[in-house]
């Protein structure tokens, strides 16, 4: 498939990108080129709210916590790599 090569030869070329949105997140998840997740925990409350992880990818997955780093205004970052 041309896209599964083209995301490659960026991955390649932007080995430390950062990737954000549904198709890209699990277009690259298939391919196996995440590395880390990143999640922030913001201290507002928003009633419900959108999935973390869009529907396609595998929910099985071990990913061990590396780091917590906590900020002043109340945000928490959250890393985690693929077990």
């Amino acid at each position: 498939m041309r896209a599964d090569r083209d995301l490659l030869a960026v991955a390649v070329r932007y080995s430390d990108a950062y990737v954000d949105g549904e198709l890209t997140i699990r277009a690259c998840a298939d391919l196996g080129l995440i590395t880390e997740a990143r999640t922030f925990t913001l201290p507002v409350l928003l009633g419900t709210g959108i999935r973390l992880f869009p529907d396609g990818i595998p929910q099985n997955q071990s990913w061990p916590l590396v780091d917590v780093s906590r900020f002043p205004c109340g945000t928490v970052l959250s890393r985690y790599t693929p077990g």
